[in-house]
C-alpha cells in the first residue's frame, strides 16, 4: 500500500462487478499463506488501524484506505474475491439502507466496508465484547456501531430497531447478520425478517448481501435489489 493520503482513497470496487486480477503469492506465502497473511495484516493493517483510532483520526477515509489494504493482502495470498450486483447499491445513490448479510467470517467486515464506504456511510451491529476488547475498542467505537449485549433478545431487537433508526435517519446505512452468528454455509431459514422492521420504521431502504463462497481460494460476495421499505 502507498502512504496514506486521504485526498487519494479510491473505490476498488467500481461497476457492478469485480473480480480480482490474478497475482501468483511469493515463495513463503504458498508455503505457509495463512502465517504470512496473518503476520502482514497484524503488523501492517492492525496496527496502522490501533494507532490512527487512539489518536482520535480513524474516520471513514482512513477506514476505507484499511479496508483496501486488507483486501490487497487477501489477493496477495492468492485468494480470488469476486462481487457482483453492486448496481443496486450505485441505484440508492448515496441514500441509507439496511444491509442484512450472512456471516462466515471476519472478512466480512473488512471487505464489505469497501464496497459500501465509497457509496455511503455505514456502520455495525456488533456484539459487545468487540467494543470491549483492549486493542480493538477505540477501532470499534471511533464507526458509531450498534451494540447488543446478547444476554435478552427483546431489548437487542428494541435497541437495534430505535438505535438502528437513528443512524439511517442521519444518513448513515446499517449492516446486520442476522444469522446472529458465524456460519459457514448460507441458511436462508435463519435469516429473519429484521433488516425489512428496521427499514420500515425508519423509513429506508434494505438491501441483501450474501456471501456465497468461503474457500482458501475464493470468497464471493451477491448483493440483491434494494427495496424501499415505508
Amino acid at each position: 500500500m502507498h502512504f496514506f493520503n486521504p485526498e487519494k482513497v479510491t473505490s476498488r470496487f467500481q461497476g457492478p462487478v469485480y473480480d480480482s486480477k490474478p497475482r501468483e503469492p511469493g515463495f513463503f506465502t504458498r508455503a505457509f499463506p495463512s502465517l504470512s497473511y496473518y503476520l502482514r495484516v497484524y503488523f501492517g493493517t492492525t496496527l496502522w488501524t490501533v494507532i490512527k483510532a487512539k489518536r482520535g483520526t480513524f474516520d471513514d477515509k482512513a477506514w476505507l484506505y484499511s479496508c483496501n489494504w486488507i483486501l490487497d493482502e487477501v489477493e496477495r495470498t492468492g485468494i480470488h474475491v469476486h462481487a457482483d450486483g453492486m448496481q443496486y447499491l450505485d441505484q440508492l445513490e448515496g441514500r441509507p439502507c439496511v444491509i442484512c448479510s450472512n456471516h462466515m467470517s471476519t472478512l466480512e467486515t473488512y471487505l464489505l466496508p469497501a464496497i459500501f464506504l465509497p457509496r455511503f456511510p455505514v456502520t455495525f451491529v456488533v456484539k459487545k465484547y468487540l467494543v470491549e476488547m483492549p486493542l480493538f475498542s477505540d477501532v470499534m467505537k471511533s464507526r458509531s456501531p450498534v451494540v447488543l449485549g446478547r444476554s435478552n433478545p427483546r431489548e437487542d431487537l428494541l435497541k437495534v430497531l430505535h438505535e438502528g433508526s437513528d443512524r439511517l435517519k442521519n444518513g448513515m446505512s446499517v449492516v446486520v447478520f442476522p444469522q446472529g452468528t458465524r456460519c459457514e454455509h448460507f441458511d436462508d431459514a435463519k435469516f429473519n425478517s429484521l433488516a425489512v422492521k428496521l427499514a420500515a420504521r425508519a423509513g429506508s431502504f434494505s438491501s441483501s448481501v450474501i456471501r456465497t463462497s468461503s474457500s482458501s481460494a475464493d470468497t464471493d460476495f451477491t448483493f440483491g435489489v434494494s427495496v424501499y421499505s415505508g
